[in-house]
């Protein structure tokens, strides 16, 4: 009966043993997962519960390469801002130097210099919300949209003044492009005021992950990360 009894305990303890280490195995799984899906405040949430469930996990967290793929780190708005500012300042002079190539002695590079420069406005707006993790925004929509209707629009109206075309027509196409160019700034001025908010976003998150709790199981929780 006393060996019986110790053998009942030995196993008993092994189960208890073994249930963390199970536990942490799963998490880690599901961290890495996340980190695959881009998931950053969610795995962020993962490694604050793993030392509650074995504290030689957090070591394996932070050495993990799939985890350490998906560091979340703070970011600033002021940076965000700046990008944007400098990209467009950078366009602007690229076209300035283009135009005066492309009149002067050398207008393949002037070319060059204009197409360059006109991307790199295009860009500008939206460089502070890549930095943010926010690319596709309010404000990219509005421009996309905006280029949408302008361009075929500001084509047909250019066509007009060199073909004979209905008045009505003319005036028609001519509005629509206004149009365009009236949604295109809309939206450069939205963008790039959102900017601050993206990044705001980026260092605050609200993610799904599992609670450890005291007995060391895993229950459903609602995590929510911030950072000031």
């Amino acid at each position: 009966m006393a060996i019986a009894l110790l053998l009942f305990e030995t196993t008993r303890a092994h189960a208890e043993d073994a249930a963390p280490s199970e536990h942490v195995e799963r998490m880690l799984d599901m961290a890495r997962a996340a980190a695959r899906d881009h998931q950053c405040d969610a795995v962020a949430e993962y490694g604050a519960q793993l030392p509650r469930l074995d504290p030689g996990a957090a070591a394996r967290f932070a050495n993990d390469p799939v985890i350490a793929s998906c560091t979340h780190g703070d970011r600033s708005a002021g940076t965000a801002v700046a990008l944007s500012l400098g990209v467009t300042v950078a366009g602007v002079v690229a076209v300035g130097i283009g135009a005066m190539k492309v009149n002067g002695e050398s207008p393949a590079v002037g070319g060059v210099l204009v197409g360059v420069g006109i991307g790199a406005l295009l860009v500008s707006p939206t460089v502070g919300h890549i930095y943010a993790g926010h690319t596709w925004n309010s404000g990219l929509r509005l421009r996309v949209i905006g280029l949408a209707i302008g361009i075929p629009s500001s084509l047909g109206a250019a066509t007009c003044l060199f073909a004979r075309c209905d008045p009505a027509v003319a005036v028609a196409a001519a509005l629509v492009a206004l149009g365009g160019v009236a949604t295109y700034a809309v939206g450069e001025i939205v963008e790039i005021g959102t900017i601050p908010r993206a990044v705001h976003r980026y260092n605050a998150g609200l993610g799904i992950a599992p609670i450890a709790t005291r007995d060391g199981t895993l229950a459903p929780g609602l995590a929510f990360s911030a950072r000031f």
